[in-house]
């Protein structure tokens, strides 16, 4: 299966990561991401700790 991520968001392990620098409630960020169609992660590797370039 093919993975395209959308225009500011990185691919990594079959997954796409977009990374906020905006800081705000946990309960706000969660919504935000629910409007993107998306949820928070958990980071469970160094691997997988995506950094905006």
């Amino acid at each position: 299966m093919y993975l395209d991520c959308d225009i500011g968001w990185t691919k990594f392990n079959g997954s796409c990561y977009m990374v906020s620098s905006g800081k705000k409630p946990w309960t706000d960020s969660r919504n935000d991401c629910k409007d993107r169609n998306a949820d928070l992660v958990t980071i469970e590797s160094p691997d997988e700790q995506v950094r905006k370039e």
